[in-house]
């Protein structure tokens, strides 16, 4: 990680980060035949203004679980000196369950959360789309099941404190302190490759371990 002085910049100046990590990404898809799409808020100012959304302060692409792989096994060799890829392999200080890779940019800094020790570059986060079977609604029943288990994996949080959905949130993440990370996302690899096993299916989501439940349709 790059360790020179840094001050503070606009955000104009992180949606230039931002376009760049966006293409030095691409570039690597092309160059290795890896299919990737902008996603979420990322698309929406891509197609409403052109550009980024004028507030947004990070970028989201998506691939499919095969595509995801292939990038993960070439993105560190071929991607710029300065660009590193964070997952939970590559930085033993990264807690984020729900977005397994981030492209970070070393020659910058993002802090979003105090005290954590993983690296906190500017960064594109790198979702998967993962099928939900020939069988949807057994899909989308297996994908909850893994939503409710990564969600106790998760930080206490008092965004919403006192609702209802916060005690059942707080206490479900209580009880999720018994169980180690490796062992939930080994659960939730299993459930996955569950909903995969009497073939694919058209719809896809995101990734088993991500919270949203945004479907895409096979066309």
């Amino acid at each position: 990680m790059n360790s020179t002085n840094r001050s503070p910049c606009t955000v104009e100046a992180v949606h230039d980060v931002l376009f760049y990590i966006l293409c030095d990404i691409d570039e690597v898809c092309r160059r290795c035949g890896i299919a990737s799409t902008l996603i979420d808020g990322t698309l929406l100012g891509a197609v409403r203004h052109g550009d980024f959304i004028p507030w947004d302060d990070d970028a989201d692409i998506a691939m499919t679980r095969e595509n995801f792989e292939k990038f993960r096994a070439v993105a560190q060799r071929e991607l710029p000196d300065h660009l590193f890829v964070q997952t939970r392999e590559t930085d033993p200080w990264y807690d984020m369950i729900n977005i397994p890779m981030k492209i970070r940019d070393d020659r910058s800094t993002m802090i979003e959360e105090k005290n954590k020790r993983y690296h906190q570059g500017m960064y594109v986060d790198v979702f998967i789309l993962d099928n939900l079977g020939a069988d949807a609604d057994a899909g989308r029943a297996l994908r909850k099941k893994s939503q409710l288990l990564l969600t106790a994996k998760r930080k206490l949080s008092r965004r919403d404190f006192p609702s209802p959905a916060w005690a059942l949130r707080s206490l479900l993440q209580l009880g999720g302190k018994l169980t180690p990370a490796e062992w939930a996302l080994r659960r939730v690899e299993r459930w996955r490759q569950q909903a995969l096993r009497n073939g694919r299916g058209p719809l896809y989501s995101y990734h088993f371990g991500c919270g949203w439940n945004t479907e895409w349709r096979e066309t």
